[in-house]
């Protein structure tokens, strides 16, 4: 068991909202826990073995993303076109999958929530990681995204269509060993057709799902953007609602009765008005 003090820190005060100099964070690299923290120097009680001097260099707590796609490259349809896209096969996904698992950890994201990946790679990514044979934050899994036939991110999820189709479906990726189950209850932007108000999943089918997850003790992830769709997944008891545009005060009356809360995926939508119609517009690339 290893104790590094990190001294000479900056560190972030939240009574205060700043951040103070000359401090010291000492860490227990076993357990990856801050042993103690403070102004100055390390008391006598702690023993530590390598002493870091951080020059004034800001230290914080490990970054969480609670929503991520290990599998996908978030700049392909605004930075190129069809022809740049990455090849769909497994081998490229799997590759691709752990090139973002190291950025994520070079860049201080310690833990995140992959809320869908194309062949259940996240499961073998998790596996790998655990088994330190990549880098990357620890994992929080959900297999293939659940999409009606047709729906949203049906390229890669996994379709079922009705309330048999969904308990079998939930059912076969608990087996797999998935943390969190994702559904796709409305469209989204990106895909012709689809609209943020298209509910694609009915009441009936996402409260199926909801029932067998939190039965195993597992949670549920609904991507859903129009208003309406928000509803309806908040009412079937899903744990997370992704995206989430439109909010009005009937609708967080019952995130509180339900104990929804809300992945607002800011990033996401700045890049949907940012890029979005300078680079794809009608189902094509604008150069």
């Amino acid at each position: 068991m290893t104790k590094i003090n990190y001294t000479n820190a900056a560190i972030y005060n939240h009574d205060a909202q700043d951040f103070e100099a000359n401090h010291y964070v000492v860490v227990d690299t076993e357990t990856g826990k801050i042993v103690e923290t403070g102004e100055g120097s390390v008391s006598s009680a702690v023993q530590v073995d390598e002493t870091v001097d951080m020059k004034g260099k800001y230290i914080m707590p490990g970054i969480m993303n609670a929503h991520t796609h290990i599998t996908s490259i978030p700049t392909y349809w605004w930075h190129g076109g069809e022809e740049d896209r990455h090849s769909d096969s497994r081998e490229f996904n799997t590759m691709y999958a752990i090139q973002n698992m190291k950025d994520a950890i070079n860049n201080g994201i310690t833990y995140i929530r992959n809320v869908g990946a194309a062949y259940d790679i996240d499961i073998e990514i998790k596996k790998m990681q655990e088994k330190g044979m990549i880098k990357g934050p620890k994992v929080m899994t959900s297999g293939r995204a659940f999409t009606m036939t047709g729906g949203h991110g049906s390229g890669s999820g996994h379709e079922v269509d009705g309330v048999d189709e969904m308990i079998k479906g939930v059912r076969t990726a608990m087996k797999k060993g998935v943390d969190n189950i994702k559904l796709m209850v409305t469209g989204g932007v990106l895909k012709n057709g689809e609209t943020p108000d298209d509910i694609q999943f009915n009441e009936d089918e996402v409260r199926a799902a909801v029932v067998e997850a939190h039965h195993k003790g597992k949670t549920v992830a609904a991507h859903v953007q129009g208003a309406e769709g928000v509803k309806e997944a908040a009412r079937a008891g899903v744990d997370t609602v992704e995206h989430a545009f439109n909010i009005d005060e009937e609708t967080i009356k019952i995130f509180k009765e339900h104990g929804t809360a809300v992945v607002p995926t800011m990033n996401a939508m700045y890049a949907i008005y940012e890029y979005g119609e300078k680079r794809y517009r009608n189902g094509l690339v604008v150069r």
